[in-house]
């Protein structure tokens, strides 16, 4: 899992070094991406401290915590 400054996160296959899904995006740089342990949500923080938490198979956010 990364976060960008381009505004978007990515989920990668470690072995393999390919991007699993496309970006996750955002309206700001993404600080800090962290995948749960069941692999099936993401939260990322921006650099205006808004935290958002993604569905991994939708790549839609759940929730925004502004």
């Amino acid at each position: 899992m990364t976060g960008s400054g381009d505004k978007s996160a990515r989920l990668w296959d470690v072995r393999t070094g390919r991007a699993l899904t496309e970006p996750m995006r955002q309206e700001y740089a993404v600080l800090l991406a962290k995948i749960g342990a069941g692999g099936e949500r993401v939260l990322t923080v921006s650099e205006t401290d808004t935290a958002w938490l993604w569905d991994v198979r939708l790549l839609q956010p759940l929730a925004v915590l502004r």
